[in-house]
């Protein structure tokens, strides 16, 4: 085919940059308590042992979803190299091209040249071709991202105290160190801290029994700012005290319990109880943000 020396114009290919993101305050009841287990503490007891086979199910559950995530963000990876590979041959073909074109120009004075009808025709159609390849494999990782992103992961923890908390003092963060569950690993036993793994919308409920004649608050804290208390006066017998909130947390969120005002050290007791059941620390995370 004769052409007249010119200029042959493609189409900017940009780079595309492909990643992946494996991104009520209730009212508090008071009830005197006796030191003796009864029928309700065996039943208590039954459930939290029921309770832990069905948040191991759970957990199996979650970690499936994560493997079908993972093997799905594989597949598109080598996807993505693919397409990679098809644009360098692409890119290859262009650069043959605009050699020959250059060739044309250079030889214009002399006259006309001529350049193989067949590299014209085998570049326009991949460029429609590659065009079609990179709006499918861009509608999948859009799918897989937005799957990433729209995944809430299981969050639940329930702790309690293993022994007696004798002669508490003010400013002292309570580690519950009886952990019954913890599905995410949000919460620290050593530290006696949960932070919130994911933003979102959170139950957290405490259990709090002193001794008689106890003075003291438990403040429920989130990054040092109060969200939630409960307060024990001089009362003549065991009290046992609930609170549950409902909050926002952002992920990162740094919660805990601690004592303060405590006016009476040297008789003020929190109690574990037998088989761990009086006091205890518990969370879940209802639904993300």
């Amino acid at each position: 085919m004769q052409i007249e020396a010119g200029l042959f114009v493609t189409n900017d290919y940009m780079d595309m940059t492909l990643g992946f993101q494996t991104n009520i305050v209730a009212n508090s009841r008071t009830e005197k308590i006796e030191r003796k287990i009864d029928a309700n503490d065996k039943r208590l007891l039954t459930n939290n042992m029921n309770g832990t086979s069905s948040v191991d199910h759970l957990l199996q559950r979650t970690d499936q979803t994560i493997q079908n995530l993972e093997t799905k963000v594989s597949v598109y990876d080598s996807l993505v190299l693919s397409m990679q590979n098809k644009i360098n041959t692409l890119e290859t073909s262009v650069n043959t091209l605009n050699s020959k074109m250059s060739s044309c120009v250079s030889l214009s004075a002399s006259g006309p040249c001529s350049v193989n009808e067949t590299d014209v025709t085998d570049l326009k159609t991949k460029i429609p071709n590659i065009e079609g390849i990179i709006q499918m494999l861009s509608d999948r990782l859009l799918k897989v991202e937005k799957a990433q992103v729209s995944f809430c992961p299981t969050i639940a923890f329930m702790t309690s105290l293993n022994h007696v908390l004798s002669h508490v003092q003010s400013g002292v963060k309570l580690s519950f160190d009886n952990v019954i569950f913890n599905v995410g690993n949000a919460y620290s036993a050593f530290q006696g801290n949960f932070v919130a793994p994911k933003t979102g919308i959170y139950f957290l409920t405490y259990t709090i029994t002193s001794t008689p004649r106890s003075a003291i608050i438990i403040r429920l804290h989130r990054n040092g700012v109060d969200i939630g208390q409960i307060s024990h006066h001089d009362h003549s017998d065991y009290l046992k005290t609930t609170e549950s909130i409902l909050t926002q947390l952002t992920e990162n969120d740094d919660v805990w319990l601690e004592t303060e005002d405590v006016h009476h050290p040297d008789r003020t007791s929190i109690v574990n109880g037998r088989h761990n059941l009086e006091s205890h620390f518990a969370g879940v995370l209802l639904y993300c943000d």
